[in-house]
């Protein structure tokens, strides 16, 4: 509800001290006797307003009493209702309702959010460059010439930065180990949503509070998988962006290792290509204590020693991470028998 308050001056005479009847019209005339020189009507229906109020002089002990006069008086505006339009990493967008009543005077505002206010005659304003992640503290003050009425204060956030320095950390066949920068803010420490899409159905997400996770139990080797993470603001139910992230399993071991050519100084191996390409493999092979890298999966050893056991494996590589196979072993030939001749008796 609102008020009016109205003062005069005194008035002398010869039969002072004098009463004096005020009255305001509102739906019905409101009207008390008074001794002193101001008065508070309160409890009038409308805000921003106005309302016909007067004055008279009684002389009671004479049962007169003096002509009007007579003022309009107005009521301040009253508070709006700040509510948020929207939100970014670096604004607040917020409205608020008109002051309720006649709208007798015109009414301006001032809206602050923490330390930073702004005076302006429009129901709505977005503040900008603020903080990613940071909660503040905002009211509006709607106000004529005549008084002001101020909302309670509200909290408004804006939404957390998304995480940089997205990176895979390492692999296996069945493994994707990510890592990220922390994500700073006035509403710190967050927490990340990360998500990977564990089959062509199926997306797999964890909320973690650390900057590194790994993902486990996926099913293709040397498969591309899409990572997504964002921050989360969980107190107050915001979400950054969202970052992408190609990530990929390492290849599978070779499963079986052959001998294409032997002698007594070399043999050619070769061995099956493990599964899926999604990135290129390279493979090193070692034979022994001799190993070497190659692109194509066979290789040959030369200058070896006859009739020796090697134990070999692959290693199948690619940028993320490799697997080796089981010792697989080859012998080479004896050397052939030299001086052979008839022997006669």
């Amino acid at each position: 509800m609102s008020s009016v308050s109205v003062q005069w001056l005194a008035v002398n005479g010869s039969n002072a001290p004098f009463n004096y009847r005020i009255c305001i019209r509102t739906s019905v005339d409101i009207c008390v006797s008074v001794s002193s020189t101001s008065y508070v009507f309160t409890n009038l229906p409308n805000s921003n307003s106005a309302y016909n109020v007067t004055v008279t002089v009684l002389d009671i002990q004479n049962s007169l009493e003096s002509a009007l006069s007579s003022i309009i008086a107005y009521t301040t505006p009253s508070a709006g209702l700040l509510s948020l339009v929207g939100s970014t990493t670096s604004t607040l967008g917020l409205s608020w309702s008109s002051s309720a009543g006649s709208n007798a005077l015109s009414v301006a505002y001032e809206l602050c959010c923490s330390s930073s206010c702004v005076n302006i005659t429009s129901l709505s304003f977005t503040f900008s460059n603020l903080a990613a992640g940071t909660s503040y503290v905002c009211s509006v003050r709607s106000f004529s010439i005549v008084g002001s009425a101020i909302t309670a204060p509200m909290i408004f956030s804006t939404i957390p930065a998304a995480p940089l320095g997205l990176i895979q950390q390492g692999a296996t066949t069945s493994s994707i180990s990510i890592q990220w920068q922390t994500v700073v803010g006035g509403n710190s420490p967050f927490l990340y949503r990360v998500c990977i899409n564990a089959t062509a159905t199926v997306n797999v997400c964890v909320d973690v509070s650390s900057t590194s996770h790994t993902f486990t139990g996926l099913s293709v080797s040397n498969s591309a998988y899409t990572v997504t993470i964002t921050t989360v603001d969980s107190a107050r139910n915001l979400l950054s962006a969202t970052r992408t992230l190609a990530a990929y399993t390492s290849p599978s071991a070779v499963s079986a290792m052959f001998t294409s050519v032997r002698t007594a100084t070399s043999f050619s191996t070769f061995w099956t290509v493990p599964p899926n390409n999604a990135l290129p493999i390279s493979y090193e092979v070692c034979c022994s204590s001799m190993c070497f890298n190659t692109s194509t999966n066979s290789y040959s050893f030369n200058a070896l020693t006859s009739a020796a056991i090697y134990t070999c494996t692959v290693r199948s590589i690619t940028v993320v991470g490799s697997s080796i196979s089981t010792p697989f072993s080859i012998r080479t030939l004896p050397v052939s028998p030299t001086g052979v001749r008839q022997q006669f008796a």
